[in-house]
């Protein structure tokens, strides 16, 4: 025991004596600057070379952001979304029941897009390295058979996910190199090549997208370690293989990119791959193959994909869905109104709340309502109402009107015909009700995006609405984001209908 602690002190001495020294001779600023940072007994320097060997020995000096696998692959640590905790497991039953969540919202949407007019609403999911490359992993982090992709794959009744994962397993001994990178989460240009032509063969079905037809490998180049290797702090020590894959079209294909909230030019440039945008980006290509309106929410997964989207579709707009939320898409459905609605997202993250969150709760158009019963103008405030003619004047403003319930047989739904002098935008807007004389609360009240000049809603939804016995009052609210564009309105008709 003496022997172990003798060694442990002299490696210690030699250390606390070395290191200063080391330090001092990779430092590469002036003496004074290095004795006033305290550099000399810092680790930066010694970290790199030290993670480098243990990783040669299948050792991760972070092994909670990185796991070390065999021949130099590396793989996501827990660190990231619980990434091989969840993996092991498998899917659990809240997995299962997340899953069908997510099923039932996603089918939401799809309904609202059909709407709106979009042809098509599809999920490309790109698979987890681990599922194509898990032959790599340590014999302890080998992957559940029934995994969270499993469970909303199953859960997903009307084929809106579109998997790629057996078919770029089956694609990996058609090619030297391989379809993800060694030292990245990421897969490379070939699997991201190959992955959207898969995506493209399941969204049409006319036969026009074959994985040979717009794209071609023509070989790699040594790059820098990804961004695995740059957890491990090795970047530096570690080479990587680029893939290259010319995108395959008639025609030369430019792009230029804008901002599409301001519809400022951003850049003109070649189609080179294009980061996922934290912002909304539209994106112009005026030679690709199919004129379409295309809105893209995708994640770094899309990265690889872009010049193959841009190659296909003459209108983009991307944009990172951890950057959306349901009103900004809502709108964006409402404004752009694309042909075509695709999201790309890694395996890991399918359980989100952006899978989960369902379209706001809105109001359908309809020019007119069915026969119902008309409500009564009774009162405002903070709004001027100069016969029928309504101007905000504060902050909280809303008109009441009156009900008479013996009058109501069928309350099913609420039509409004509100329109605003300044803008043709929708609305937000918020609904509350009374069965007495104008005591209102918020759990009996809904808010809602209300479309201009007719929109119907369904009010059976609500389960407070549907509890409640003899409404006599309803009260009609502007939202705060919505008066600057609506200070000057008018409301042609509110009435109680059964449809």
């Amino acid at each position: 025991m003496k022997k172990y602690v003798f060694t442990f002190l002299i490696i210690s001495a030699l250390m606390l004596t070395l290191l200063p020294v080391y330090n001092l001779i990779h430092w590469d600023k002036s003496l004074t600057e290095y004795f006033k940072t305290k550099q000399y007994y810092k680790l930066d320097s010694i970290t790199a070379p030290v993670s480098k060997i243990l990783s040669s020995y299948g050792i991760s000096l972070f092994p909670d952001q990185v796991i070390v696998g065999h021949d130099g692959w590396l793989f996501l640590g827990d660190q990231e979304a619980n990434t091989v905790s969840n993996r092991r497991q498998g899917a659990t039953k809240n997995d299962t029941e997340n899953a069908k969540k997510i099923a039932n919202s996603m089918q939401e949407w799809n309904d609202f897009f059909r709407e709106n007019g979009v042809k098509k609403f599809k999920i490309l999911i790109g698979p987890d390295k681990e599922s194509i490359y898990g032959e790599y992993l340590p014999q302890w982090a080998h992957s559940a058979e029934y995994r969270q992709v499993s469970a909303v794959l199953d859960a997903d009744k009307e084929g809106i996910f579109i998997d790629p994962t057996k078919f770029l397993t089956e694609q990996k001994s058609n090619y030297k190199e391989p379809l993800y990178y060694k030292t990245d989460t990421h897969w490379n240009t070939i699997a991201g090549w190959l992955a959207f032509s898969y995506f493209m063969e399941n969204v049409f079905s006319d036969g026009a997208y074959h994985s040979t037809s717009i794209g071609k490998y023509t070989g790699w180049k040594n790059k820098a370690g990804g961004d695995l290797s740059r957890f491990l702090r090795t970047e530096n020590l570690t080479t990587d293989h680029f893939q290259y894959v010319d995108v395959l079209s008639k025609e030369n294909i430019d792009i230029e990119k804008y901002d599409f909230e301001t519809n400022s030019l951003i850049s003109k440039s070649a189609n080179e791959p294009i980061d996922a945008p934290n912002r909304p980006i539209r994106i112009f290509s005026s030679n690709a193959r199919q004129n379409a309106r295309v809105l893209w929410l995708r994640d770094s997964f899309g990265t690889a994909m872009s010049p193959f989207m841009a190659a296909s579709f003459t209108n983009i707009v991307q944009l990172h869905y951890f950057g959306s939320n349901p009103i900004w898409l809502y709108n964006a459905i409402k404004t752009y109104k694309p042909d075509y609605v695709f999201v790309t997202s890694v395996e890991r993250s399918i359980i989100n709340d952006f899978f989960l969150s369902p379209p706001p709760i809105h109001a359908l158009k309809a020019t007119t309502g069915d026969s119902g019963i008309n409500g009564d103008y009774d009162r405002v405030h903070d709004i001027q109402n100069k016969d029928g003619d309504y101007k905000i004047i504060g902050g909280d403003p809303f008109v009441i009107f009156n009900f008479d319930p013996k009058l109501i047989t069928q309350k099913n739904s609420l039509y409004l015909n509100v329109s605003c002098k300044k803008s043709e935008n929708d609305l937000m807007v918020q609904i509350f009700w009374s069965s007495d004389e104008g005591s209102f609360s918020e759990e009996n009240s809904v808010s809602m995006i209300l479309p201009q000049n007719g929109a119907v809603f369904n009010m059976s939804k609500i389960a407070n609405w549907t509890k409640a016995e003899n409404i006599k009052k309803v009260r009609f609210d502007i939202q705060p984001e919505s008066i600057e564009n609506c200070r000057n309105f008018n409301i042609k008709e509110i009435k109680l209908t059964h449809e």
